[in-house]
């Protein structure tokens, strides 16, 4: 096999509690990670040496620190051997919008490298390697449709989501957050009771759109608001617009509306489309 195409969806955040910091400086989090529809893709084709990657948006930074790279780069150290690749990104993800894009693609890309060059790796050892890449990269290695995640968001327990299929809406403005300035404003909303993964593993197996939108939650949406007040006009919005929940994702600016189904899906996205044009709006569903 000479050249592999592979494809690296979002996610979504149908919960995210923030429940202290660590002494490492990150914070400890209880979160459900979604997967969804809207992906990047990926095609790797072997060279002799060094990896070059190529993406059909500019404004993504292709050099050391792209995750792609740092991805190729620790697999290369794990296997002790040279993996040259050619890398195109057809870039669909919005950047930096909380919808775990950069995450998605280096898990892609460990994944990817993996079958292109028929490595000895286990699944528990590429988990080890992107841990050390980012939070969410762990839970993209599973292939789960949902999961719990614990500590920095990076220990995963896969849902039994097998006939979870629900529909969004995502918004996402011309506007940048931070991860590291939504968490150092350490304005965090509280649950009015805590889940846990044995309530969200009865949620995502047994119920629908109504109950799911019911317990959507984010402690990070009043530090998001704090630094980038759209997004809660963006929440607003969409639930008056016909959603039955409506969520940050993630650190944001990204916020998603949770759908009757796909005809509401649609409905939804062109309204919100006609009275914000400057915003992205895409409808998605569960993987």
């Amino acid at each position: 096999m000479q050249t592999l195409t592979v494809e690296a969806p979002a996610k979504v955040n149908l919960y995210l509690r923030v429940v202290g910091k660590r002494p490492d400086g990150y914070h400890t989090l209880e979160t459900v990670l979604e997967r969804v529809d809207l992906a990047d893709e990926l095609t790797l084709t072997k060279r002799p040496r060094g990896l070059r990657l190529i993406c059909d948006d500019r404004r993504l930074p292709t050099g050391p620190g792209n995750l792609i790279v740092r991805a190729a780069r620790a697999l290369e150290e794990l296997v002790g051997a040279r993996l040259g690749a050619a890398v195109r990104l057809r870039k669909r993800i919005p950047i930096a919008a909380g919808l775990g894009g950069g995450s998605s693609d280096a898990a892609a890309t460990l994944l990817g490298l993996r079958r292109l060059y028929d490595l000895p790796v286990t699944d528990d050892e590429l988990v080890a390697v992107g841990r050390r890449l980012g939070c969410d990269v762990p839970f993209f290695l599973t292939q789960a449709k949902a999961a719990w995640a614990t500590e920095r968001g990076d220990l995963c327990e896969t849902l039994p989501a097998n006939g979870l299929r629900l529909w969004h809406v995502l918004a996402t403005p011309r506007a940048t957050l931070l991860t590291k300035a939504v968490y150092q404003t350490g304005r965090f909303a509280r649950p009015a009771r805590p889940a846990t993964a044995h309530r969200w593993a009865h949620l995502v197996r047994d119920d629908g759109p109504a109950q799911i939108g019911e317990a959507l939650f984010n402690s990070l949406e009043p530090a998001a608001a704090t630094l980038c007040p759209v997004t809660r006009q963006m929440k607003v919005l969409l639930l008056t617009s016909g959603c039955v929940g409506a969520c940050l994702s993630g650190s944001g600016p990204t916020v998603f509306g949770l759908a009757a189904d796909h005809q509401a899906a649609k409905r939804i996205a062109e309204r919100v489309r006609a009275q914000h044009p400057s915003w992205r709006v895409a409808v998605a569903r569960t993987v």
